[in-house]
């Protein structure tokens, strides 16, 4: 049994589009809802207790980086050299000098708020 169709033009460019654009819009939101747990600085013993003309570049560095896209790879980093320490640091040893703040701040963060972020992605763009 053969089945024809008649193919609408614009429900047939939402279906290949939208799906990246959904993917890159949550990745986007959860950079944003994540912002405020982002270490503003190296912790203390990093920086020996001294404020520096990079404070707050680990926090910068995220947001200027944002939601970086390869081919059809959307992924969020942050790029300064020090952050794959910091993300990793044990939050119940770290004397964090920003009050909010605290290691793995995307994985937190999805875990914590991802299917609300998502939902309301979709909602938005539905087709």
């Amino acid at each position: 049994m053969k089945t024809n169709f008649i193919k609408n033009r614009k429900t047939y460019r939402d279906l290949e589009e939208k799906p990246d654009k959904i993917v890159y819009e949550f990745a986007r939101q959860l950079l944003d809802v994540t912002y405020p747990t982002i270490p503003m600085s190296k912790p203390s013993g990093m920086t020996f207790g001294k404020k520096t003309a990079n404070s707050g570049y680990l926090r910068r560095s995220t947001m200027r980086s944002g939601v970086q896209t390869s081919g059809k790879t959307v992924y969020l980093e942050s790029p300064a050299t020090y952050a794959p320490y910091v993300y990793n640091f044990p939050d119940g040893k770290t004397n964090w000098s920003t009050p909010g703040t605290h290691s793995r701040w995307f994985d937190r963060t999805f875990k914590e708020k991802g299917k609300a972020i998502f939902d309301q992605v979709v909602s938005r763009n539905k087709i």
